[in-house]
Formats: C-alpha cells, sequence, structure tokens
C-alpha cells in the first residue's frame, strides 16, 4: 500500500476558495482504479492549514493517477499555498517527497508550477485571439480582471476599450464576478497606466463585468496568485509568456531599472500615485538591492520590443508592483 499525504498553509483570503476544490476532488479520486480512499482534513489549532490525503494499492495505480487531470487540478490547488507544501509519499518501505512526482513527469516539469494550461477554456480563448494594435496609449489608463479558476488564472484586460472608468471599477461586487464566471476568487489588477506610446496585444474574446469590457488576455498558473497576493519580491527576474509589441517614441521620456550585470528594463505602466512628471525622481523611494539603479532619459530614438513566448521575455518589478521589460544593456 502506498500513501500520499500533502500538508499545506493557505492565505486566509484563497482558504475557503482551496479547501472546496478540493473537496470536490475527493469523489473523482476515489473513484479512481486502485484508490483506497481519500481524505481532506483541515487543523484544529490553524483554520488555515489542510491536509489532503489519498491511499493507493500499488506504486503503478498511483503514478497513472499523478499523469491524470483530476491529480492536476489538485496540483493548481497547491500552487495557492502560502509556502512550498509538506509532501509524504510512504510505500512501505520508503519515504518520498515530491522527488518522486517528478520522476513520473520525467523531470520535464516542474511540480510546484504545473497547471492545466490545456484545459478546454484556454484552448477556446487562444482559438479567438487577435492582434489589436492601439495608439496613443502613453498615460492611458487600464484595468485587469484576475478570474481564479482550478485550472488556472484567465486575465481580462481592457485597454482598447475603455478606461475602466472610476465610478463603475470602484463599485464593482466581486461577488457578482465569482458567480458570473463560476470561479473560485476573483482579484482586480489595477488601475494602472500604460507608458509606451502604441502597442500590438494578442487578445481574445469579450467579456463585460459590472458593466465594464474586457478581452481575454492571458492564461496563467494559480502560483502567480499566491505572488501577487503577498506582494510579489521586487527586483527579482523573471520570465512572463505573452505576445505583445512596445513602441516607445524618440523625444520621449522612458524610466528604467539597470540590473548589476548592465541590462535594462524599461517602465512598461505606472500606478496612480505617481504621475508621470514624479517619475523622473522614484530612484528616491524605492530601496534598490546593491548593484541596481533607476534612470530617466529622454529617447533620441524609437525604442521598440516584440515580445512573443517563441523568445525568453525578462521582467522585473520594483517596491511597488511596477513592471519593466528588458530591452537590451543599459
Amino acid at each position: 500500500m502506498l500513501t500520499l499525504k500533502v500538508h499545506m498553509s493557505f492565505a486566509p483570503a484563497v482558504c475557503d476558495e482551496a479547501a472546496a476544490v478540493l473537496r470536490s476532488l475527493v469523489g473523482p479520486v476515489r473513484a479512481e482504479p486502485g484508490c483506497i480512499a481519500t481524505r481532506l482534513l483541515k487543523s484544529t489549532e490553524e483554520a488555515s492549514n489542510l491536509t489532503w490525503m489519498e491511499e493507493w494499492r500499488d506504486i503503478k495505480e498511483f503514478e497513472l493517477h499523478l499523469k491524470g487531470n483530476t491529480f492536476r487540478k489538485i496540483l493548481a490547488v497547491i500552487e495557492l499555498a502560502a509556502a512550498k507544501p509538506e509532501v509524504e509519499i510512504d510505500d512501505i518501505a520508503t519515504r518520498r517527497g515530491f522527488d518522486l512526482v517528478e520522476e513520473v513527469f520525467d523531470n520535464t516539469l516542474s511540480v510546484y508550477s504545473i497547471s492545466e494550461t490545456n484545459s478546454k477554456e484556454r484552448e477556446m480563448s487562444d482559438e479567438k485571439m487577435e492582434k489589436i494594435t492601439v495608439e496613443n496609449t502613453r498615460n492611458m489608463r487600464y484595468g485587469e480582471f484576475f478570474i481564479i479558476k482550478p485550472d488556472g488564472l484567465q486575465v481580462y484586460n481592457t485597454t482598447g476599450l475603455n478606461d475602466c472608468p472610476a465610478e463603475l471599477w470602484d463599485a464593482l461586487d466581486l461577488d457578482e464576478i465569482k458567480q458570473q464566471t463560476g470561479a473560485m476568487q476573483v482579484q482586480l489588477n489595477g488601475p494602472h497606466f500604460w507608458m509606451m506610446d502604441r502597442q500590438t496585444l494578442a487578445l481574445g474574446e469579450k467579456a463585460i463585468f459590472g458593466g465594464i469590457e474586457a478581452r481575454w488576455a492571458a492564461h496563467a498558473p494559480l502560483s502567480v496568485v499566491q505572488k501577487g497576493a503577498s506582494g510579489g519580491a521586487p527586483y527579482q527576474i523573471y520570465t512572463p509568456s505573452k505576445t505583445q509589441s512596445m513602441v516607445y517614441d524618440a523625444g520621449k521620456p522612458v524610466f528604467e531599472l539597470i540590473d548589476p550585470d548592465g541590462y535594462a528594463y524599461v517602465l512598461q505602466a505606472r500606478e496612480e500615485r505617481f504621475p508621470i512628471p514624479e517619475l523622473e525622481k522614484l530612484g528616491d523611494k524605492l530601496n534598490l538591492p546593491e548593484g541596481w539603479r533607476y534612470r530617466s532619459r529622454v529617447l533620441n530614438e524609437d525604442l521598440a520590443l516584440d515580445l512573443s513566448p517563441a523568445g525568453t521575455i525578462y521582467a522585473v518589478g520594483d517596491d511597488f508592483h511596477q513592471y519593466y521589460t528588458r530591452h537590451g544593456r543599459a
């Protein structure tokens, strides 16, 4: 017999949703060939701590389970955990952890960042994607809706449709959107203000949330939600996957972070609290790590970035969750 135990700790904001999804998976896992028992336990000492348990007849049936869609949904929920979970896999003779799961996936996937990226919803959205060019985007206000489901995060963006009017944005009912979309959770991202002068984005089908029209823009693993909830780590370079072309016009100011290796990252969007005139001195407010620096300059020629999943995109955030994209050497 083989036993799997996953001990997880969640932020209070997502614990109830995570527990609800895991409870819905108890029956489907129990019905799989070779499964003896499935349980979801809640700590009596700490309400945000959950333990997922499975018992299997033998390792072969367990390995088949690990490769299935139901286990991918379990992994997607695990990604919401506030910290890396503690995993125990006991097969009488040995005690294992996520290393066994990684072996089953031939070490080609990072188990702690798996999401069901081939879901029907993702495929339907991708099929309807079209490139939209938006002019005069510098200082254009926009907002994003994060629709969080067991198979990942769906992002909807208002760019090119409206400026997410404050009277509607401030009155949004997240519970209503949650019911409308069948989501585990809904989060708002914004409002923000674009800093490039024009851009082309790959956007999908339209949806209306609380009277605000938005287009499907991206799918991301649930780990993104947890990183956002915890504020993310400033000055930690990451590699997003997206399709977007941006042009910053000659004669206009740009605001950049320079990393210790001399690479420059241009500010993509600013927060509402920092009007453009104040960005020149933003460096005085940043807690820059050793070797990093901030600068503002006026472009002598157009700065163009053509981003796609075909190439590696490098990005970084500052202390105020404003994001910058690498474009070359400083």
